[in-house]
């Protein structure tokens, strides 16, 4: 039964994958990558790899695909949804689909592969001691990264936006000049 669930959800991730590579509305594409993104993470879980498959569902399913579909909202060229891959070609792909295929079939035959039984645990509990006894100063020096990186961010916007509110009281004052 486990064996099933986990080609299920393979057979999700690429077919999430080919949605997004083969979609021509950029929505319809967002979506397979997010339900790639989602199987990626399941088959995580399926490997006992779940600080991977949480960090996998906060880092990209939860902030890169809702900047992706928000960006793709606010965008101004929000009406022409289905535009976005017009030059689509076909032939060019499968023929690299079959290339790639064919070097990943020949490399797992050639491989000389050894698989090592073992009971796989959670690794979470170990992970977060590491990060706050071993690594604290990495830990802390990267969140304050992370806040000198947002507040750098708040400040160009700050002045990018007095900037084009200079400018657009400019025009209107030349306007208003050449009007008399």
């Amino acid at each position: 039964m486990k064996d099933a669930i986990f080609i299920l959800v393979a057979v999700f991730a690429v077919g999430g994958a080919l949605l997004t590579a083969a979609s021509q509305s950029i929505i319809n594409a967002a979506l397979g990558l997010l339900l790639s993104l989602i199987s990626i993470a399941a088959l995580y879980i399926f490997q006992s790899a779940d600080f991977v498959a949480i960090s996998q569902i906060l880092v990209y399913v939860g902030g890169v695909m809702v900047l992706l579909l928000f960006s793709i909202m606010l965008s101004s060229g929000s009406t022409d949804f289905f535009k976005n891959n017009p030059a689509m070609k076909v032939f060019p792909a499968l023929l690299i689909v079959v290339v790639f295929a064919g070097l990943a079939i020949y490399a797992l035959f050639s491989a000389n592969l050894t698989f090592y039984p073992g009971q796989y645990g959670p690794s979470t509990r170990e992970i977060g001691n590491l990060f706050l006894k071993d690594y604290i100063l990495v830990f802390e020096l990267v969140s304050v990264l992370i806040v000198v990186m947002l507040v750098g961010a708040g400040v160009m916007l700050r002045k990018e936006l007095v900037r084009k509110a200079v400018a657009s009281d400019g025009d209107s004052k030349d306007e208003k000049e050449n009007k008399k």
